[in-house]
């Protein structure tokens, strides 16, 4: 039951943009998910500050999260925290340095596609 509310406000938040309705799930989810603290919800209102206190709140409890860290450096970069600080701790984590090493590996895998497409446009 509890993920069915999460999902909910998470589509009422970016597929409707309904802030409002999104707003009521969020407050009823966040006492099934006490640990989850909706870092999108508050980036997309513009509380950057509450956004990266709850994103550290979710490192805390799990700092494995990939998920988690990418809102601290997304919430930080916005907050005014030091993003680049926060990328290089979150880069000590050895599970988000693979990610990051992955999501660096395909971006040369794009750029170099694209620009061979370029190179060789048929």
């Amino acid at each position: 039951m509890g993920k069915l509310h999460y999902l909910y406000a998470w589509s009422l938040l970016w597929f409707e943009w309904n802030f409002k309705g999104a707003g009521k799930r969020v407050s009823g989810s966040q006492t099934l998910y006490p640990n989850y603290s909706w870092t999108d919800y508050h980036l997309a209102l513009g509380h950057y500050e509450d956004a990266y206190q709850g994103a550290i709140k979710n490192i805390d409890y799990d700092p494995k999260n990939d998920v988690a860290w990418t809102g601290v450096i997304t919430s930080s970069y916005f907050a005014n925290h030091d993003p680049d600080k926060v990328i290089r701790k979150a880069l000590v984590t050895p599970v988000i340095r693979i990610i990051f090493s992955f999501a660096l590996n395909q971006l040369a895998f794009y750029v170099s596609e694209k620009n061979m497409m370029k190179l060789f446009p048929y």
